[in-house]
């Protein structure tokens, strides 16, 4: 009879033993009966039923077994083999669950109806109809899928709630929602729009450059593409006029002006524009019964009210007082050092008005530390030198002037017992 023998060891790691295993072959014969046990599985033993024992199956760890049975002749040698192949089949015992949540898309507001933007994800353990997943909008102002045009300027952003199920009946529902948030991206498909499709307003001579003539207004639907520009295209004359070009604020730049200007003025956003016209209308100021003082400006029994004509967010003024204020903002010297306050008095309903100018002068003060320029600095000195010899000279700037601007030099450390410094020119 064929036989095998194995040798079979056992370690812990660190010590071993050994055994043999002698296994037999020998041919089955046919023509009598018996069984093999599964704790999957009993068997009737006279029968030949096969039957589960009662523990559960679970298809989704295995969806196929095999149960090898054997038949044997009580008391005899004659045996017969069979293998029964069981297919586990599915129930709907999982719920579908959302992989990869939540759900973030962008999508321009050029996209058009149908086209998809996204997808969300599920999956069920189940198979066939058991594991067919619905998907289901419960609430919100959107869909993965385009359904109609978006506008970004009535709808940013949008929202919503999905749940799941199977198509099984009864269905299982996933136990949590996901979300799916869609930003919609502006594009830029609004032109802008002045608030007034024309301007008028009337400028009183004697004017000054910088003085404000009015502001024009435009707006633009598109959230992100509203930077807006002015510019005037025509009509300001020998360059008379000028605009702000985020502001829109129109000032004048020359103060020579004939009695009437038109000028056409455009607002684009960088791929559409609009156009409007401001008329202005220039008048003489009548300065015969109304006077503007340095203190003070009295006219009795008429209401008076101040403005500045160059408005600017450095300086304001009391309407009726007249009393000129600083904003708040810090003035630089450095920067400007004196500005013109241009100041209109107007008589209330009326049309008389003067002019006055005030000259603004911004002090000093010792707000910059001095600094070394073309630095660093190197000398050659011969050994024949005198003493008192000019070797070099450092150089140092202030952005300030008068007593603070005064630079004064010093040695800190180094061979002062050989050279000394000039405090006030830097010469070495």
């Amino acid at each position: 009879m064929p036989f095998y023998q194995l040798d079979i060891t056992v370690t812990d790691g660190h010590y071993a033993s050994a055994t043999v295993l002698t296994i037999y072959v020998d041919t089955v014969k046919n023509d009598s009966l018996s069984l093999h046990k599964s704790d999957m599985f009993s068997i009737g033993r006279t029968s030949g039923v096969v039957y589960t024992s009662g523990k559960p199956f679970d298809r989704e760890v295995t969806d196929e077994c095999d149960v090898f049975v054997e038949a044997k002749v009580e008391g005899g040698a004659k045996v017969a083999h069979a293998t029964v192949k069981v297919t586990i089949e599915d129930v709907n015992d999982n719920k579908p669950i959302f992989v990869n949540q939540p759900y973030h898309a962008i999508v321009k507001t050029s996209a058009q109806k149908g086209d998809v933007i996204g997808k969300v994800l599920a999956v069920d353990r189940d198979i066939n109809e058991n594991g067919d997943i619905r998907f289901e909008l419960l609430r919100g102002n959107g869909a993965v899928k385009i359904l109609h045009l978006l506008d970004n300027e009535s709808y940013p952003e949008f929202d919503f709630t999905v749940r799941i199920s199977d198509k099984r009946s009864p269905k299982l529902i996933s136990e949590n929602y996901t979300h799916v948030i869609i930003r919609v991206e502006d594009v830029n498909d609004c032109p802008p729009k002045f608030s007034q499709q024309v301007y008028n307003t009337t400028l009183f001579v004697p004017t000054y450059p910088g003085v404000f003539v009015t502001e024009l207004k435009a707006v633009d639907a598109d959230s992100t593409n509203s930077q807006l520009r002015y510019c005037i295209v025509a009509g300001s004359i020998d360059n008379k006029f000028s605009i702000g070009s985020k502001s829109g604020i129109v000032t004048v730049a020359n103060g020579l002006l004939k009695p009437f200007y038109q000028l056409d003025i455009t607002v684009t956003d960088g791929h559409y524009a609009s156009a409007t016209v401001l008329t202005i209308y220039v008048d003489t100021v009548k300065n015969d019964s109304l006077s503007l003082h340095k203190r003070f400006i009295q006219q009795l029994s008429l209401k008076i009210q101040q403005s500045i004509l160059n408005p600017s967010d450095m300086f304001s003024i009391g309407r009726t007082s007249g009393v000129v204020y600083t904003s708040g903002k810090p003035f630089d010297r450095e920067v400007t050092d004196e500005c013109d306050v241009f100041v209109e008095a107007k008589v209330e309903g009326g049309a008389k008005v003067a002019h006055a100018t005030v000259k603004v002068t911004i002090e000093d003060v010792n707000d910059n530390k001095p600094i070394f320029v073309n630095q660093p600095y190197r000398a050659i000195v011969k050994t024949s030198a005198q003493k008192g010899d000019v070797i070099g000279k450092v150089l140092a700037v202030d952005r300030n002037i008068s007593e603070n601007g005064d630079i004064r030099y010093e040695f800190l450390r180094g061979n002062g017992e050989f050279f000394k410094v000039a405090k006030k020119t830097g010469e070495i």
